[in-house]
């Protein structure tokens, strides 16, 4: 299980501080298409698009000399505080979903992912969805929710039989993606190519950015620069939980993750 990762073992979790950007794998070059959370690529010819796509995104990490904790407790959360980060990514990425629509963050010299799907009052969507549902010829507002679906894939591996539909929420645009990983170690899982998953790691020991009440706060550490990590279904913790936004119909996803596999737990 990937629940609270490193608490009883601190030597349980990897870090990758000594590591330098350069030494990540890029994309493999292959035909396979490349999904991001509800967008098609081309590793071929859109490899500039992908990477943007994963810097755009904010990346949460480990960090360390910030206030103590509780005002004695922990200065930094090295070690034990991957799933939190993990927590965050998933929520900023459902904030930027509800105000600025999929695609729209976007850094300064960066291209926007996939803005041009998506329109300019964005005030009004969420994934491309209307703020207030249609019943009957009227109006029916909804609040925003986030769900998170925990399901277990299978015993001490991941079934075979849910790799095409764990995929498939990948493609599905409202997907907001997966948190799971491998035992002490949680990752945010934003899409896949071929047979591995496309994962934001948040185990990287980044200084703790300081704010100051109407100031801006440099964003730089909060985006990720190289390529994000990937992994094959195959090595996947079967314990993950998937997650998006709450809109009406939203049933249809659960069938939808049991279509094509046998009934998910």
């Amino acid at each position: 299980m990937w629940s609270a990762p490193g608490v009883t073992s601190g030597q349980a979790t990897l870090t990758y501080d000594t590591l330098r950007f350069a030494e990540f794998e890029d994309f493999p070059e292959t035909s396979e298409p490349v999904w991001i959370l509800g967008k098609k690529y081309s590793v071929l010819t859109e490899k500039d698009a992908i990477l943007a796509d994963v810097t755009s995104r904010l990346w949460f990490t480990y960090r360390k000399n910030f206030p103590a904790i509780g005002g004695t407790g922990p200065t930094s959360d090295t070690g034990w505080g991957c799933m939190l980060r993990c927590g965050q990514m998933i929520f900023a990425q459902a904030l930027v979903c509800r105000h600025l629509g999929r695609g729209r963050l976007c850094r300064s010299g960066l291209p926007c992912a996939g803005a041009e799907a998506f329109p300019a009052d964005s005030e009004r969507h969420c994934n491309g969805f209307p703020a207030g549902a249609e019943d009957g010829g009227r109006a029916v507002p909804w609040r925003p929710l986030v769900l998170l679906i925990p399901l277990r894939l299978g015993l001490a591996d991941v079934n075979a039989a849910y790799a095409g539909t764990l995929k498939h929420c990948f493609r599905m645009p409202q997907s907001l993606g997966v948190i799971g990983g491998k035992p002490n170690s949680a990752h945010y899982f934003i899409g896949y190519i071929g047979d591995e998953l496309i994962y934001m790691d948040p185990h990287t020991t980044q200084p703790a950015v300081a704010t100051a009440d109407r100031c801006p706060v440099p964003d730089e550490s909060f985006h990720c620069q190289h390529p994000p990590g990937r992994m094959s279904i195959t090595e996947l913790d079967p314990s993950i939980a998937v997650v998006r936004p709450r809109r009406p119909g939203v049933t249809a996803v659960l069938l939808l993750l049991s279509e094509g596999g046998p009934p998910l737990p």
